[in-house]
């Protein structure tokens, strides 16, 4: 069979407007503004001694004040009202602090864990990453870290928090937590993760970021 010159023209034309087509949308992907690209790395020694000196009280005053919130409920209605605590208090005492703390400068406050109860509390990457680095044999008495996003630096403070006995009735292993308290916590948490843990293990962390100030 004979090749039809005017066939093969109409093809070779349709072929060269397809590759165009994806070189134009190429260039175009290129050209385009790129949503800047967030990092997070160790802080620089600068950056540590700020936000520690800033934000380590802030986080041991939001520790002290979840376990005075939490043993003062328990005393008074019994030990499933610390799961109310839990559920109701925490977050609200969380803003609370970081509202307090946050006139002069922004200053965010957040609970999470490697093994989480509430989803609100749901580690993102960078907080993925300094879990990581508690769970280590020898885990440091806290962590440093730098969010850098469009030239702007967020530094957060991570302090790690270790389960306590009272913590136990609710975070312990599966078989020691009351079954009244346990058929609680499948109500409020259906997907909970945070079972399991001993005496002095490491729980989770408070972290405790701020917007580092810009030298003009």
């Amino acid at each position: 069979m004979k090749n039809n010159p005017d066939h093969s023209g109409r093809l070779w034309i349709r072929l060269c407007l397809q590759i165009s087509g994806l070189l134009v949308i190429s260039l175009l992907s290129a050209c385009s503004p790129q949503p800047p690209k967030t990092q997070f790395r160790a802080a620089s020694p600068e950056e540590a001694t700020w936000i520690r000196r800033l934000c380590e009280p802030i986080a041991g005053e939001l520790a002290a004040s979840l376990l005075a919130r939490m043993t003062a409920e328990i005393a008074a209605l019994g030990p499933e009202a610390g799961i109310e605590v839990c559920k109701n208090n925490a977050i609200s005492l969380t803003h609370a602090i970081a509202a307090k703390h946050g006139a002069n400068s922004v200053i965010t406050i957040k609970r999470t864990s490697h093994k989480i109860r509430n989803p609100f509390n749901n580690p993102d990457a960078a907080e993925s990453e300094a879990l990581k680095i508690f769970l280590a044999p020898s885990p440091p008495k806290d962590y440093v870290q730098a969010i850098e996003n469009g030239g702007r630096v967020e530094v957060r403070y991570y302090k790690p928090v270790l389960t306590g006995a009272a913590c136990l009735i609710c975070h312990g292993p599966e078989t020691q937590i009351p079954s009244g308290i346990s058929a609680k916590i499948r109500e409020l948490y259906p997907d909970d993760q945070a079972k399991g843990f001993r005496e002095g293990e490491f729980r989770g962390v408070i972290r405790v970021s701020a917007i580092m100030p810009q030298v003009p």
